[in-house]
């Protein structure tokens, strides 16, 4: 009987691990499910929003009508230019540069065009240099060259005046003095002058009741500011 209860016995001792190794496989099954919403979750996230990008900082305003002053004489070849004084000369007609063309004038020539609906400013008669005109659709440039030099040359070592229709031109140089790295002073004849650090080779001239601004070229930057403070820019009578 002994023996018969250990053999019967013996079944239930193994059994008993059996339920529960099925226990823990259903307890591992349920966590299992219960950790898998989560990871949905996790994976339909909304991506994080980008930043915004940086507002752009205002443009500061910029005195920029004498940009074109370097190289409006590129505009044409020197045979263009000698062409069309030759032709002016020849048939006798009033001084008018064709736009784009350097072109020589004596001062004579360049009072004959110069015009109180038109006018055109510079530093008087030549002495020993050689006047060059140049137009273009929204200036006149007189330029002052070397005893030698030809007409249309390409360097920019050469005294320039130029001439800029603009309306309320005081006004707009007032208001550009006002800007980081204008400097402006007082200049003869109740005008305002004003150049640039960055560009201190040109200095604009502005009067009151004058629609034209005026600029002054010089590569020394210390003789174009003399020049504005001398008081020798003035229309050409």
């Amino acid at each position: 009987m002994a023996e018969e209860r250990k053999r019967g016995a013996a079944p239930k001792a193994t059994r008993m691990p059996a339920k529960r190794n099925a226990t823990s496989r259903n307890k591992e099954t349920k966590a299992t499910t219960r950790r898998r919403p989560t990871t949905k979750r996790a994976e339909a996230a909304p991506p994080a929003r980008p930043s915004p990008p940086p507002t752009p900082s205002p443009a500061a305003p910029l005195l920029s009508f004498g940009r074109a002053l370097l190289g409006v004489t590129l505009i044409a070849g020197l045979s263009a230019a000698i062409v069309g004084a030759l032709s002016l000369r020849d048939h006798g007609t009033s001084f008018e540069p064709k736009v784009g063309v350097p072109t020589e004038a004596s001062a004579s020539e360049l009072r004959a065009y110069s015009k109180p609906s038109r006018p055109v400013y510079w530093l008087g008669a030549p002495q020993d240099e050689k006047m060059e005109v140049t137009r273009n659709p929204r200036a006149v440039y007189v330029r002052y060259l070397k005893p030698g030099t030809e007409i249309g040359d390409k360097t920019a070592g050469y005294t320039t005046i130029a001439t800029y229709p603009v309306k309320g031109a005081l006004s707009m140089l007032q208001r550009s003095a006002r800007t980081a790295g204008a400097v402006s002073f007082r200049a003869p004849r109740g005008a305002t002058a004003l150049w640039r650090k960055s560009r201190a080779t040109s200095v604009y001239l502005a009067w009151p009741h004058a629609d034209y601004l005026v600029e002054i070229y010089d590569p020394s930057p210390t003789r174009a500011r003399a020049l504005a403070q001398s008081g020798t820019i003035r229309r050409v009578p």
